[in-house]
């Protein structure tokens, strides 16, 4: 049942609680763990419903998608939010980046692919098509399980994610901007279908590798696709990703400059790819998505 959740640990954290929860997962055809920061306003909520106090209010979340190799509790315990969605009453979501313990092939020398590299779609070549379906536990499994378990405002929830899944953030943002108020990412890779990370990945989880580009932002945006809100993007001057053609983000912004999608890029010097870099500037990603979150745009 995707209803059932089972709650493995829980902490206090600042003014609320994190916890980490598994559950059967009908997308994934797998067991599924995510993580959740519950602001006191959505513990507040949650306690008074299970004395079947009608709550008219629901506390709004972040989608926070980690990159290759990370898993749900990745994202939650490095990126350093916690205290900036306190601050704001916003929860915040974690999934896991792929499914888990699938009895799939383990692809040798190839840490960009397989396990901990879901890239947030829906892969469509077997064996990994029974297992690989993250656009669809993102998209519609997960924001329903936690509007219906955690008390969370699905009318009010915005995306964002490192890497891979910065990648996959404006994915979603592009494709589906009804469900997201506001998108950012940090370091994230623009361009799929041209780097090599996404090539291979299209090779493996695709019949098509063309199938890719229906994951890829710059493709998204040359084939009509928008947000209508600013879309942030930051992005470490000394990442070697970035060098190493993996990230992309010219090709994603000149096509941004020539559609009239707007967004805010804020390249920065001396910082790189990793966590450090996201602690250094999480605090303006959460107050950018609090504008939103909070119907002050609005």
């Amino acid at each position: 049942m995707t209803d059932s959740l089972e709650l493995i640990a829980s902490s206090a954290a600042f003014d609320g609680e994190i916890r980490f929860y598994k559950h059967h997962s009908t997308a994934l055809n797998a067991e599924a763990k995510f993580s959740v920061f519950l602001p006191r306003r959505a513990l507040k909520d949650m306690a008074a419903r299970k004395k079947g106090i009608d709550c008219k209010g629901r506390t709004p979340y972040i989608m926070a998608l980690a990159g290759l190799t990370s898993h749900h509790k990745t994202f939650i315990t490095k990126s350093g939010a916690l205290p900036f969605v306190n601050q704001h009453n916003i929860a915040l979501v974690c999934p896991d980046t792929s499914p888990r313990n699938c009895n799939l092939d383990k692809v040798e020398d190839c840490w960009w692919i397989g396990e901990g590299a879901g890239y947030y779609l829906n892969a469509t070549k077997e064996p990994w098509s029974k297992h690989y379906k993250m656009y669809d536990y993102i998209s519609e499994e997960l924001p329903k399980l936690v509007a219906s378990q955690l008390w969370l405002d699905n009318d009010r929830k915005s995306i964002m994610g490192h890497s891979m899944g910065g990648m996959g953030a404006l994915n979603f943002g592009l494709k589906e901007p009804e469900k997201w108020l506001s998108v950012s990412a940090f370091a994230p890779a623009t361009n799929p279908s041209k780097c090599q990370w996404g090539i291979d990945a299209a090779k493996l989880y695709f019949n098509d590798p063309a199938e890719g580009k229906a994951y890829d932002p710059t493709h998204l945006l040359q084939d009509g696709r928008r947000h209508n809100t600013p879309i942030l993007i930051d992005q470490g001057k000394e990442d070697k990703f970035l060098h190493d053609g993996q990230l992309l983000p010219k090709n994603f912004l000149n096509v941004a400059d020539k559609v009239s999608q707007s967004v805010i890029f804020r390249a920065h010097e001396k910082f790189d790819h990793s966590y450090w870099f996201i602690q250094s500037f999480i605090q303006s990603h959460i107050e950018f998505h609090s504008l939103y979150l909070h119907n002050d745009k609005h």
